[in-house]
């Protein structure tokens, strides 16, 4: 099964994106400060796919992108999530491996996160 890291200073875009990815059969860890994404991410037995808000206090997903990507050496596809459609290109210039749009588009999400696990780089809008 599955297992993804949800980053995400917003309570309710964790509760929708968990409940999403528990239909799917992907168990997740959700934390609401960026600050410890390195540890946590570091700690999981088992990950396949993180999920980061652009747009945070005191870390961006931008900045987490880079300690994760660039200091952990994550390799599993890592996902720009945010309101701010005008943040694709530079999340595709910045390295993410796809992008969602929020609101999450419930019909098509699962479809999605299925597609990105299987390395196809999905950039959505929302």
């Amino acid at each position: 099964m599955p297992h993804a890291l949800i980053v995400d200073d917003n309570p309710m875009n964790i509760k929708v994106m968990t409940r999403l990815l528990k239909e799917a059969n992907i168990t997740c860890t959700a934390i609401q400060d960026p600050s410890q994404a390195y540890d946590v991410a570091r700690s999981l037995s088992q990950l396949d796919i993180v999920f980061l808000d652009l747009d945070m206090p005191q870390y961006n997903g931008f900045q987490v992108f880079d300690i994760l990507h660039d200091e952990l050496g994550l390799t599993v596809p890592i996902v720009a999530c945010t309101v701010y459609t005008n943040e694709m290109a530079s999340a595709k210039q910045a390295g993410f491996h796809s992008f969602i749009g929020y609101p999450l588009k419930v019909d098509v999400f699962i479809e999605q996160v299925k597609r990105i696990l299987n390395n196809e780089p999905i950039w959505d809008r929302g």
